[in-house]
């Protein structure tokens, strides 16, 4: 069973962001942000500025991008 987590990205997230944000072929997301942990890695966030998302498009995160969602609304 996995464990999720859902959090305000913090200084140490933003390396992670930036990654995801390559893997997903968009752009970096700006100002504040909410990630999503699956087992403690960072796999889709969201910014609370412009409601763009950003996921590792090789994992599953569908789900956890609705949670995001979900979560900010």
């Amino acid at each position: 069973m996995s464990t999720l987590e859902i959090a305000r990205a913090e200084h140490t997230d933003w390396y992670h962001l930036d990654r995801l944000a390559e893997l997903d072929s968009a752009d970096p997301l700006d100002g504040e942000v909410i990630v999503g942990r699956i087992d403690g890695e960072v796999r889709a966030a969201l910014s609370l500025a412009d409601g763009r998302v950003v996921a590792d498009p090789f994992v599953r995160t569908a789900d956890l991008v609705e949670v995001l969602k979900l979560w900010t609304s």
